[in-house]
């Protein structure tokens, strides 16, 4: 497991999106609950 060893670009880019996709889902559906 290379975790914090420069990745390629492409892996970084994946994780970064996935890593944003998941803190943004769940802001949206807590929020959604809220209501």
């Amino acid at each position: 497991m290379q975790s914090l060893r420069a990745p390629s670009s492409g892996e970084a880019n994946v994780t970064l999106a996935m890593a944003a996709f998941t803190i943004l889902a769940s802001i949206y559906f807590f929020n959604k609950a809220q209501q």
